[in-house]
């Protein structure tokens, strides 16, 4: 069959014809491969509980630059280190890569063994856990996890008291008066700040920030959730109406003083809302399109993302943790975004063989087989 050009024609057309890199980590079969493992998971153990995101503070964590300067011989304080400029620590992390991305491996397998998986349960009891490790342009990594949790409230089974309950135990996005060190990382690595990367054509920020404030934790259904008087009495048009008196106000203190924004109560006692009315706007507004948790949250924290207190204080970097609500978008989520297989080294190898179609079977495979390899070599 490899002998007949036609037939290798089709294996590419196909997508057959890269099945023999299942097995190298990073290239599509292998995505594809764990794409099918984790929806099996799924199926199998039902949808997962959390869904985590860690960042790196590569050029905040002194350890790394130690590490590195370690290999050569220097021994650095972590005060040195907190003295340095940005340049100089770029230029440690510069001269070894291997050892950086090492790093961050060995703290992440520290953090299941040691923290995670710990009697303390900081996010309760895991039972099972799949994660990826993914490399950002400037080279820093970041992981994705779905948790498996026991014990934990299933959606549209348990109460929406319950499971707003679960979430405000073990994730929240206040700003903590009582604990210095975490009041600190949480305005250092979790407030949000608009940047380029973040903007959308119509000006909006893609990661809806600033968040609406909330009282409390509810379970936003949409327009045709209760209570029902204020569905017939205002409906979604008067809810959309309430909310562009809400949100315009929180925006502009936001943006003149935001240090000094009123109390939500304050503001809707202004606008002559009651807190019941609020809370069926919001949910009507938010969950218009599907089902989603909106978090208790003051005027003061909605550029605050939502952290679990214990993982932050123990990982000391940026993070995200949400409780899966829609088994269909968790799907979703994995399939096109969180297991998506690398884009580029998909076309190329594409592009190899489509171009040589016309050389021998032998050259074609040559070809492709080096440019993986160099596609390799180039990433690391």
């Amino acid at each position: 069959m490899v002998r007949d050009v036609n037939q290798v024609s089709s294996f590419v057309r196909r997508h057959h014809a890269f099945r023999c890199l299942t097995t190298i980590r990073g290239s599509p079969a292998y995505w594809q491969r764990t794409q099918l493992d984790v929806l099996a998971m799924i199926r199998q153990l039902g949808i997962p509980t959390w869904f985590m995101t860690l960042s790196a503070a590569d050029m905040q964590w002194p350890d790394v630059i130690q590490t590195v300067a370690h290999q050569y011989g220097e021994i650095l304080s972590d005060e040195q280190v907190s003295n340095m400029s940005w340049e100089e620590k770029c230029s440690y992390i510069r001269r070894n890569p291997v050892i950086v991305a090492r790093h961050y491996d060995f703290c992440l397998k520290t953090f299941f063994t040691e923290f995670l998986k710990s009697d303390a349960n900081p996010v309760g009891k895991i039972k099972y856990h799949f994660y990826r490790i993914e490399f950002q342009q400037r080279g820093s990594p970041h992981v994705h996890m779905l948790l498996w949790v026991s014990d934990a409230p299933e959606f549209d089974k348990d109460s929406d008291r319950e499971v707003c309950e679960f979430t405000d135990r073990y994730q929240t996005c206040c700003i903590p008066d009582n604990d210095e060190e975490l009041k600190n990382l949480v305005l250092n690595v979790q407030k949000h700040s608009h940047s380029k990367s973040c903007r959308m054509k119509d000006g909006s920020c893609r990661f809806s920030f600033p968040k609406t404030p909330c009282e409390r934790t509810i379970v936003a259904r949409g327009p045709s959730s209760k209570p029902i008087k204020f569905a017939e009495e205002v409906g979604l048009v008067g809810a959309t109406k309430i909310m562009k008196k809400v949100q315009p106000l929180l925006e502009t203190y936001l943006k003149d003083d935001p240090e000094n924004i009123p109390a939500l109560s304050v503001i809707l006692e202004r606008l002559g809302v009651t807190r019941e009315m609020y809370e069926w706007v919001v949910s009507a507004i938010i969950g218009k399109d599907r089902t989603k948790l909106c978090l208790k949250r003051t005027t003061q924290e909605m550029m605050i993302n939502v952290y679990s207190p214990a993982v932050l204080k123990y990982w000391k970097a940026n993070m995200d943790i949400q409780f899966v609500l829609d088994a269909y978008a968790c799907v979703v989520y994995i399939t096109s975004y969180m297991l998506k297989g690398e884009k580029d080294l998909s076309d190329l190898l594409t592009d190899v063989a489509e171009e040589n179609t016309n050389s021998g079977v032998r050259e074609q495979l040559s070809k492709v087989g080096s440019c993986f390899l160099n596609h390799r070599e180039v990433s690391a």
